[in-house]
Formats: structure tokens, C-alpha cells, sequence
């Protein structure tokens, strides 16, 4: 009898042409594609390879039952298999099967989660304990299947035995997470019908291309009459990357004033780096915390390198075909039967499981793929192994968060052969300064790629705002449309959605008709699209020397390359107020010219002290306190940037929960369920609603007529999305918002409720901020 893996829904197994997988064909293939994934994770003959290859070779043990083969000729319709490979493993040993096999436990682990998620490290345990009265019938299945795999594969038992002692030297949780990775992507690609072709950085190529594209960069820079000290230091800050690349890799710090070229130095660095690693590091994550300028940075690194080299993946998908994985409950995943679809396009496949040269993702995917216990999202983090991790603008890390994010990119480092670039304008202080500090990296274990008293030279030099802290009073919001008025070209910071509304249609009545089209208002009310368009216009008035006033959240502050005059900044964070500074007189042509820092930040109290979170409101309060002390701050007033982050890291708010979730994966037996259900780098989830702008109204249609909602229409609607805290969006769904279909739970809304200046719903309270 022949014993399958999968079906055909097509054709039966009789007929020519037929798509039926033998499962001994499965089973082969896919345990010598799981042990080449964590050989490429690691290194060849390692421990983890060993147990990879069981894991795959056991994984679908189950298949063997007769229920399972007569739900594949449409039977049966559950047929749990998962468990018996698991079960089958634990007593896969020389010394029988015994219940001290902890050392076995990861892939057991692996093989039980491969469709169902992982659970709890001690529900595992149970479930698979041989000595467990309660899973007597699903043992003695699984006895069965493993006479004929100790026959068949022999030398399992040998491997297993030699590298045990290896085994226990790695940590538990990150083991169990990289076994579950290789063993579902090998699945994955296996019953899709795809070989393994891995794609190579090229760093050298690369670097070329680079090169190349700077050069160009340089000279559109010059013609538009960018200061020679910008050029200067954006050529110091290359050669520096290009130095510090030659490194061994560890965890690096890229600090840039803002204007200094960080996003092109940090790839500098990354594609040196790779080359000078003879082949150990083999791709580059650049980690962006914003939805707001993930595209504005892919298209950089696109045009760069060319589309085909660089794979963009973010959050904000809303269905279960490719929700955030976090929507649901941590352990509910998808059928234990899926099957998966052999007709999978390859972009989709890159995707799934980052198999790119460059790979542009947010901070939410990121980490939240690596603390996941869902199968889809852990499917990628093989990947992860052996790359530099680019993460930009690393000061918006949440505090609270600080000690498990801190902990998985060292143990990246560590462990799994990973270097680490912490890329700021405002070097956040990630050193430990005091034993209590266990959170944060040891003293002296960040390199800095430039070093300190330089970067305080680059900042003296492409210092070109001078800051005016008017926060004494506080300003009314008439009073402060009145000011923006004033100025020909004018960019205004505020923390709230609702705060830059009321500014906006403030200002908006105290200008003349012919002046409106040059206001312009940006907030994630408005969808990517929309956000994207409107810079457009925003950078082309700038550029042309056409009135351009600009109301804000604070979307705007970090990677929006753009230049104004003046700005306010409503009193809030530091690095925050910093990061508003970089986009005053950028260029340097004013204060060139001026032989002075001729751009201004005007810092204001705003009327409406709200702010979007507790950390938030800290922040700010720390920034009155170090300015007290301090009477003035200045962007070049490094001592007094770096004393801020050492109070806001020391005020409270980093250990606590935080430690708490660390200590989850560090323990023997991790809480995988518990800490992915746990883990959150947003703290209030939020609901997407699709909106009909531009070409997504076109779009809705076919959703609605076709009522398919596929991979590649979803990827087109991502960029006519909104996304809602849930009290706003319990309050839009009574004002209008409605379901595509009844029963999708895809929400939109009609045209005349998208403002084509404000985004969705303006009347709505809007409190919360983006991230």
C-alpha cells in the first residue's frame, strides 16, 4: 500500500498527472531540507541540524494512520497527526524511552507545533510524556510508527547520542523557535513543489551598485546647492561605515546627526560588513519602527539595488490569511490539516519566510515574528540567523519592552551569528551604567562605528537650527494657527490626531483662498497612499519656493526627507523634539549662506497638555526636568541627550513586566503560548478599515463583487488602509463605517466620509499616536 502525504483535489492518485506526495517522498525530503536550513542558520554538522533532520523525518509520522489516509480520499475530516512524531521522537532513543529526554525536547516541540503553534514548554512535556496515563492510546500509536523508523533510519539514534552534549548548551526557547522555523519552511516549500533556492547578498555587487547610486546622490545634492559641510560630513560618515565594517561582528551603534546620510551609512556599513565576514553573514534586515516611511526607505533601497533585491513586509494586514498573528489567541492557528497550495507565488514565498538580499520590515513584524508562537510567523526567524539587523531609528524602542528586546538581540549576537546596528540621531543608553541595569547590554559591549568625540563633531558642524523653548505659558490653539500663518513655509509638530485637526482648520480660516492649496494636513487618518501623495505635493511646493504650511502628527519626524525654514514642536519627548529640528534648513543652504545656524524650532506648551501614553507623558516630563537643569538644549548639546535617556530608562517603566517577559524564554522551560499572548509592541491593538481613496475604490468594488480576498488584491489594499484604536472604531462602526459583505469583518466607509484633507472620519476624537 502506498501511504500519502497529500492530495490532489484534481485527479485521484490513479490518474496521469496526478499532484499525490508518497509520504516516505515527503518525509525524506523535507528532514534533508530542514537540516540544510539549520545548517545555513548555524553551521554544517551541527546540533541543531541533527535535530532538524528528525524533526523532519518524524513530523508527519501520523500520516501513517489509516483515519489520515482516508480523509486524503475524502473521508474522515480530522485526522490529528502531529502528535505522534512528537511522541514517537521523545522515546527516539539508544537508552529507550524514558522521560528525561530534555535535551530531545525542542524538536519534539518543533514537530508538535508544526500546524498548531507552540504551546506552553511544559504542556509539551506532558502531552509527550511517556509515562502520562492520559495519552496512553496516542503512545501506543506512536510505538508502533517508531519500529519502522528505527529501521528505516538508523542513524537517528547515533546522531542523537553524539550531540547531546551540544544540545544543552543553547538556550531552550531560542532552539525550539529556530527548529520550528526550519522544519515549517521545509515543509512549507516542500508540499508547495519549491526547491530550495536560496538567494545571495553579493555584497560586493552590491557595494557597487551603491556606490554608483551615492555618486549620483552627490550630485543632485550639489546642483540644489546643499551646503559643502553636509556633503563633507555625509562623506565622513561613509568612509567611517566603511571602516568600522572591517569589525567582527557583534552589536555596533550608527550615531548621525540628522542630515548626515545614516540610512545610506548604516547599508554602507552593513554590505562592508557581510563582505569582510567571508560569507558568514548573509543578508540585511533594516528594522524601520514606522508604517509611515517603510516605503519611503524600500524605494531608496530599491533604487539601489534594483526591486528584484529587496523584499518589503510590514504589518497592517487585517484577515486570517495574513493577519498580524497576533489577532487572535496565541495557540489558535491554523487547522492542523491545512494544506497548502501548490500554486504559491514566489514574492509571496520571500514573504513568508524572508529569503531576500534585503529585507525592509517594521519593528512589529520583527519583533513580533521572533516572539511569536504561530508557525507563519516563526517560519521566517531561520533567516533572521546569520544576518545584519539594521535597527533604525532605535530610540522609539518601547521602555517597558526594553529588557526581552534587549535580551533577543544580544542572544541574536551571541548565538546566532548575527551583528547588530542600533541606528539613531539620539544614541539612546543601552549600556548598563549600574548593576541593577540587567536589562541592557554590558558596559563597553556596544562599538560604536563612529566614535564619540567625532560624532560630536559632525553635530557641532550640521548644527543649522537654533531651538527656542517658549514653554512658560501655555499657547491656545488660536494663537498658535495665528503664528503659522505668518510663515511662508512652516512645519507644525503636535501629539495628538485631534490636536493637529484643530490646528489645521484653525489655520485653515485664517488664510486667503489662494493660499489654502499650500496647507496641508498628515496624520494616520489618512491611509499610505494618501500620506505618500501628500508628501509629494509637500516636497515639490518646498522645492519650488511655493507657500507650504504643514500640520502634523508625529509621523513626520524621523526618515521624512524633507526641509522648512521654521517649525513648532509641541513640547513632548526630546529625541522626539531632535528628530523635528532634522527636518529644519537640512540641506544647510540657509545657514551656509548665513555663516550662522539660520533655521528655527520653536518649542511650545500647547493649551491641551494630553499625550498619546504614560511613557509618553514620562518622556516629556523628563525633558522639562533636563532643561531646568540644563536652561537651554540645543541638538549639539550631546552631554544633555544622553543624561535624558539615562533618567527615562532609570525613571521606572523598563523592568517590572518587562523582566518578567524575558525571564519567560529564559528559563528551562519557556512559556511560548504565555509570551507571545503576553508580548506586545503596541499596547492597544487596533482595527483596520479600508478606505475608498484614489484607485482603493476601485479595488473595494472588486472585493466586494468577487468577495475573494487573495494575496496579491490584499497587498494593493494595504495602502488604503486606516487603522482605529477600538473605541474609535466601536464609535465609527454607529457613524457609517460598514462590512464589505455581512459576516467578512472587512470594514469600510462611503466616499463622502474620507476627507481628501484629513483621512477618516475627522469628526471623530483621534488620541492615539502611530508608531
Amino acid at each position: 500500500m502506498t501511504y500519502w502525504a497529500h492530495s490532489d483535489a484534481n485527479r485521484s492518485p490513479d490518474e496521469e498527472g496526478h499532484r499525490w506526495q508518497p509520504l516516505s517522498e515527503h518525509l525524506a525530503q523535507v528532514a534533508a531540507l530542514a537540516r540544510e536550513l539549520a545548517e545555513r542558520a548555524t553551521a554544517p554538522a551541527s546540533a541543531l541540524s541533527t535535530l532538524a533532520y528528525a524533526a523532519g523525518m518524524l513530523h508527519d509520522y501520523g500520516k501513517y494512520q489509516e483515519c489520515f489516509q482516508r480523509m486524503l480520499h475524502g473521508g474522515s475530516s480530522r485526522c490529528p497527526h502531529a502528535i505522534y512524531g512528537a511522541i514517537a521522537l521523545r522515546c527516539f532513543d539508544e537508552d529507550g524511552c524514558g522521560t528525561d529526554r530534555k535535551w530531545a525536547m525542542p524538536a519534539v516541540c518543533a514537530i508538535a507545533a508544526h500546524h498548531a503553534g507552540l504551546k506552553d514548554f511544559s504542556e509539551h512535556e506532558c502531552i509527550t510524556d511517556p509515562g502520562n496515563p492520559a495519552f496512553a492510546a496516542e503512545r501506543e500509536i506512536a510505538q508502533k510508527l517508531l519500529g519502522a523508523a528505527a529501521t528505516d533510519f538508523p542513524e537517528i539514534r547515533s546522531a542523537f547520542s553524539r550531540e547531546k552534549s551540544r544540545l544543552e548548551q543553547r538556550s531552550v526557547d531560542m532552539q525550539t523557535r529556530m527548529l520550528l522555523s526550519c522544519l515549517v519552511d521545509a515543509d512549507r516549500l516542500n508540499t508547495a513543489g519549491r526547491l530550495l533556492v536560496q538567494q545571495e547578498l553579493h555584497s560586493e555587487h552590491r557595494l557597487e551598485q551603491m556606490n554608483i547610486y551615492l555618486d549620483r546622490v552627490a550630485d543632485a545634492a550639489r546642483k540644489r546647492g546643499t551646503a559643502a559641510s553636509v556633503l563633507n560630513v555625509r562623506a565622513q560618515v561613509q568612509q567611517h561605515c566603511s571602516d568600522a565594517a572591517k569589525q567582527s561582528p557583534g552589536v555596533f551603534s550608527l550615531c548621525v546627526p540628522t542630515g548626515g546620510g545614516k540610512t545610506l551609512g548604516a547599508m554602507r556599513f552593513a554590505l562592508e560588513h557581510a563582505a569582510h565576514s567571508q560569507g558568514k553573514l548573509r543578508r540585511v534586515i533594516v528594522v524601520i519602527p514606522y508604517l509611515s516611511i517603510i516605503e519611503q526607505n524600500a524605494k531608496i533601497y530599491a533604487d539601489v539595488f534594483g526591486p528584484e533585491a529587496v523584499l518589503e513586509h510590514h504589518s497592517g494586514a487585517v484577515t486570517p490569511l495574513m493577519r498580524s498573528e497576533r489577532e487572535t489567541t496565541s495557540t489558535t492557528c491554523a487547522s492542523e490539516e491545512d494544506e497548502i497550495s501548490p500554486s504559491v507565488h514566489p514574492r509571496t514565498i520571500e514573504t513568508e519566510n524572508w529569503d531576500a538580499p534585503v529585507i525592509v520590515t517594521t519593528s512589529v513584524r520583527f519583533f513580533e515574528s521572533l516572539f511569536s508562537n504561530r508557525p507563519s510567523d516563526l517560519r521566517r526567524i531561520h533567516n533572521i540567523a546569520r544576518s545584519v539587523i539594521i535597527l533604525d531609528e532605535v530610540q522609539t524602542i518601547p521602555r517597558r519592552l526594553l529588557a526581552p528586546l534587549l535580551g533577543m538581540l544580544r542572544e541574536l549576537a551571541e548565538e546566532w551569528g548575527c551583528s547588530v546596528v542600533l541606528s539613531t540621531a539620539t544614541q539612546p543608553a543601552f549600556e548598563a551604567r549600574n548593576p541593577r541595569q540587567t536589562y541592557l547590554f554590558p558596559f563597553g559591549s556596544i562599538k560604536p562605528i563612529i566614535p564619540g568625540e567625532t560624532s560630536a563633531a559632525m553635530a557641532r558642524t550640521l548644527q543649522r537650527v537654533q531651538i527656542d523653548w517658549e514653554i512658560e505659558d501655555r499657547i491656545r490653539w488660536e494663537e498658535l494657527a495665528t503664528r503659522l500663518a505668518e510663515q511662508r513655509q512652516v512645519l507644525c509638530v503636535v501629539n495628538l490626531r485631534d490636536h493637529a485637526a484643530t490646528v489645521f482648520d484653525g489655520l485653515r480660516t485664517r488664510l486667503p483662498s489662494e493660499e489654502q492649496t499650500g496647507l496641508f494636513h498628515l496624520s494616520t487618518r489618512m491611509c499610505a497612499q494618501h500620506r505618500l501623495r501628500v508628501l509629494d505635493e509637500i516636497r515639490h511646493r518646498l522645492g519650488a519656493g511655493l507657500t507650504c504650511r504643514i500640520v502634523s502628527t508625529q509621523l513626520i519626524e524621523a526618515g521624512v526627507d524633507l526641509s522648512v525654514p521654521i517649525a513648532f514642536r509641541a513640547l513632548g519627548p526630546l529625541d522626539s523634539i531632535i528628530q523635528v529640528a532634522g527636518r529644519v534648513d537640512r540641506e544647510g543652504t540657509a545657514s551656509a549662506a548665513a555663516g550662522a545656524p539660520a533655521g528655527k524650532l520653536i518649542v511650545f506648551r500647547p493649551e491641551d497638555e494630553r499625550y498619546p501614553g504614560m511613557d509618553y507623558k514620562a518622556a516629556a516630563a523628563i525633558t522639562q526636568g533636563v532643561l531646568d537643569e540644563f536652561e537651554s538644549l540645543q541638538t549639539d548639546h550631546l552631554r544633555s541627550i544622553s543624561d535624558y535617556f539615562q533618567r527615562y530608562y532609570e525613571s521606572g517603566g523598563t523592568g517590572g513586566r518587562g523582566e518578567h517577559l524575558a525571564d519567560m524564554r529564559q528559563r528551562d522551560n519557556p512559556y511560548f503560548a504565555e509570551l507571545a499572548d503576553a508580548f506586545e509592541m503596541i499596547e492597544s491593538r487596533t482595527a483596520t478599515v479600508f478606505v475608498p481613496y484614489g484607485e482603493g475604490a476601485s479595488l473595494l468594488r472588486e472585493l466586494a463583487d468577487t468577495r475573494q480576498l487573495d494575496r496579491d488584491l490584499l497587498r494593493k489594499l494595504q495602502r488604503y488602509t486606516v487603522s482605529l484604536q477600538r473605541y474609535e472604531f466601536e464609535a465609527a462602526k454607529s457613524q457609517g463605517l460598514f462590512e464589505i459583505w455581512s459576516g467578512s469583518d472587512l470594514w469600510t466607509c462611503d466616499a463622502a466620509q474620507y476627507s481628501a484633507e484629513k483621512g477618516l472620519l475627522p469628526q471623530l476624537p483621534a488620541q492615539a499616536f502611530v508608531v
